[in-house]
Parts: structure tokens; C-alpha cells; sequence
């Protein structure tokens, strides 16, 4: 008689990646049936041998980008300059890969029928106690933070600041700044 089972694994952002692999012991035994007498679950109430069940799975590298404060404005109504965010957008990455990157990238900002072009939106990476430690524009995808081994929520903070023209028209201008993670080399 043939018989079958599901076996799930259910990794986290902690577990190490890679091919795992391993042997479950079948044996068959029915619990009402028993050889000889005070046979018990444990004793001799088997019906057949035991065989082995080989098992592998695979922990793939995993990372998450959790964001806090991802809405922010610019207050350009001065004139021509460059602008700080209202707030710093604070990110949270948590991974079990070995190599890793957390890199920006923007569209440009539109508003009406003009655009401010995403490579006059600055990005500096900040401390725990307010110091630049990084620093680029989104005019090209560009890493943000990285990382080799495990990281375990850790934080990241960023301040975007926007350069205005004198031929910028004015307008409500909106955009879509985006955090993606990568794992590997």
C-alpha cells in the first residue's frame, strides 16, 4: 500500500541559504496490532523494515526592505536653490545573504508639461548622529548602502534634497523614488 505526505519547510531572513539535505526513517506499524504479548507502540508492533526517505530543499538568499517615512515634499517656493526633504526616509533591511546592496533609483519629477530630471535629485546617506557618510545623485541607479554577511533589521537613513533652476517652471511637481535590494556578488 502506497502512501503519501507533505513536508514543508518554512524558512526565515535568518536562516543561512543553501541546499540543505537529509533522511526521514519510515516505518510502517499499525497500533492495534501486536506480536506476542505486552507488545507495545514501542515494542514489536511493526509490520515491515524501515526505509529511508531522502529529503532536500534549498534556503534561497532572501532580503526585505521595510521603509518608514517614505512620503516627503520639497519646499522650493524660494526661487532657484537646492532643497532638503521635509523629513529623511529611514530604511530597514534584514537578509541572510552574503553579499548585498540596497541601491535608489528615481523617476524624474514631473509637473504640468515639465520635468525636473531625476539627475538633480541628490541623495546623502546619514549617520546616527546627523553626519554625510555617502552621497550621489538618482540620475543613475547608485547603492545606497551594502553589506557582506547577515543583517538583522538593520537601519539606514537617507535625506533627498532637489536642485531648482532658474528655468524651472513653477508647479507641483510629484515623483516615485524607489529602495531595491539585491543579494549575490
Amino acid at each position: 500500500r502506497e502512501t503519501s505526505f507533505d513536508l514543508g519547510v518554512r524558512p526565515d531572513l535568518t536562516d543561512h541559504p543553501g541546499l540543505y539535505q537529509g533522511t526521514i526513517m519510515g516505518t510502517p506499524f499499525h497500533p492495534q496490532v501486536r506480536r506476542g504479548s505486552g507488545a507495545t507502540l514501542e515494542g514489536n508492533n511493526f509490520l515491515g523494515e524501515s526505509q529511508p526517505i531522502s529529503i532536500q530543499f534549498e534556503i534561497p538568499e532572501m532580503l526585505l526592505i521595510s521603509t518608514q517615512g517614505a512620503d516627503f515634499h520639497f519646499n522650493t517656493d524660494v526661487g532657484p536653490g537646492i532643497y532638503a526633504a521635509d523629513k529623511d526616509v529611514t530604511f530597514r533591511v534584514t537578509t541572510n545573504a552574503s553579499k548585498w546592496r540596497v541601491y535608489c533609483k528615481a523617476e524624474p519629477l514631473t509637473g504640468g508639461d515639465t520635468s525636473i530630471p531625476a539627475s538633480r535629485i541628490q541623495w546623502e546617506r546619514i549617520d546616527g548622529s546627523g553626519q554625510r557618510i555617502a552621497a550621489g545623485n538618482l540620475g543613475e541607479d547608485y547603492t545606497v548602502a551594502s553589506g557582506s554577511g547577515p543583517a538583522l533589521d538593520c537601519g539606514v537613513r537617507v535625506r533627498f534634497k532637489v536642485e531648482v533652476r532658474p528655468d524651472d517652471i513653477a508647479s507641483q511637481y510629484n515623483g516615485k523614488i524607489s529602495f531595491v535590494g539585491v543579494t549575490g556578488p
